[in-house]
């Protein structure tokens, strides 16, 4: 396996959940990823993600650390960047504001692309610049093979993990219910509550402009939005169970996403070995 191409170009866009999920599990399989954030991240679940990189500059998940890039005009500085933090075992994580579509191809060269991010680009420029990436791998029932992506990865009940590389519409389900409270209005929000507290039913857990966002039952955050956050309507804010997890289960990866880590390891593996 010394031929093996170890140190493809893989690009995750996403540090949320999937995107961590992707990271730890290409990583300890020997690969070399980086991954592009948003500059306000909208994930519930920082505690345990490597998106909370963008306002810490530094976090460990499992061991494996990932550390903010800050993007530079030059190239060959950015290049440079990134290979030093290769070379220290360490994910490197870029503001993806910093770049247009085109300049993600033109500047970091991916060969490999995992699309972990909920909201995929359908601008025309965008889809042209999928196309110029000999792999990209999309997460979700609405992507199609071949359209959307030279493999998609399903991601809903019997589907999650399986790998999909042929011209079709990966079946549907309807995603489980889940406890993931949106937001009413544009604004910002602000909380002083931490993942894993308890609250009571109409206890505020944060405002929202001027307005009181209430607990609608009793229960435990599990998720929450980072404070001093703009918003946008119906954007989710805050994530509530109504039985108790310790706060080491809070940081634990969920087991539907390491499905979908295991199933873009195996469709990365599927690409490059077609290869050799």
């Amino acid at each position: 396996m010394s031929d093996f191409p170890w140190n493809t170009r893989i690009v995750i866009m996403g540090a949320g959940d999937r995107g961590t999920a992707a990271a730890l599990r290409l990583f300890h399989s020997g690969f070399h990823p980086l991954m592009l954030e948003l500059s306000q991240p909208t994930d519930l679940h920082f505690n345990r993600t490597f998106s909370d990189v963008i306002y810490c500059e530094r976090k460990t998940v499992e061991k494996v650390e990932a550390v903010a890039v800050v993007p530079s005009a030059d190239e060959t500085v950015l290049n440079k960047q990134i290979q030093e933090c290769l070379d220290n075992r360490q994910v490197p994580v870029i503001n993806k504001q910093d770049f247009k579509e085109n300049e993600i191809v033109s500047t970091l060269h991916p060969e490999i692309l995992i699309d972990c991010s909920r909201k995929i680009s359908k601008t025309p420029d965008a889809e042209f610049v999928w196309h110029m990436i000999p792999c990209v791998i999309r997460i979700g029932f609405a992507q199609t093979v071949g359209v959307d992506g030279h493999y998609v990865i399903g991601d809903v009940q019997s589907y999650c993990g399986m790998v999909f590389n042929t011209r079709q519409q990966i079946p549907l389900e309807n995603p489980a219910a889940d406890s993931i409270f949106k937001s009413p209005l544009a604004g910002i929000f602000q909380t002083e509550k931490r993942i894993g507290d308890p609250v009571q039913e109409r206890e505020v857990i944060g405002k929202l402009n001027d307005i009181n966002i209430m607990a609608p039952y009793n229960g435990y955050i599990t998720g929450l939005l980072h404070s001093g956050h703009f918003v946008s309507a119906r954007q989710p804010l805050f994530e509530l169970l109504r039985y108790q997890k310790s706060r080491e289960l809070l940081s634990i990866l969920p087991v539907n996403c390491r499905a979908i880590a295991g199933g873009i390891l195996e469709a990365v593996l599927n690409f490059l070995s077609a290869k050799l």
